[in-house]
């Protein structure tokens, strides 16, 4: 009896996960993977921290169109609906004798110069609100 009722959780278990005899997983992926696609593009993606400008001083990179390294460029950002990246400015410990604050300004120009040199895939936004308008600007 108890192996029976083991066999039934298991099998409920299976169904209520999309793996059951009668499963359209495939079907159903498809759909939820273009929901997924559809609501990424419609709503605000914020991504907290992307090391792109230390990143920019190591090799020079156009993150404007796809890149082979990294984890950030504007197209692989635009496809996965990242709308919002907030750009880190990562200071060495080896600038804690002089200098932390210079470097760090030359990032901070590095990040501004974006919008500068690709007026038509990077704003800065100085507040939630222009952020949001970036956005709808951009669709």
């Amino acid at each position: 009896m108890m192996k029976l009722l083991y066999l039934t959780i298991i099998a409920a278990c299976a169904m209520a996960f999309g793996h059951g005899p009668d499963d359209k997983s495939d079907s159903a992926d498809a759909t939820l993977h273009q929901k997924a696609a559809e609501l990424a593009q419609k709503f605000i993606i914020v991504d907290g921290h992307v090391d792109v400008p230390y990143r920019m001083i190591e090799k020079q990179e156009d993150i404007s169109v796809k890149t082979e390294g990294g984890d950030f460029d504007f197209e692989r950002a635009r496809a996965g609906g990242l709308s919002a990246p907030i750009m880190s400015i990562y200071v060495p410990a080896s600038y804690e004798k002089g200098g932390a604050k210079d470097f760090a300004d030359s990032l901070i120009d590095m990040v501004e110069d974006f919008q500068k040199n690709w007026p038509d895939k990077f704003a800065i936004a100085h507040s939630a609100w222009s952020a949001v308008e970036a956005h709808a600007a951009s669709h």
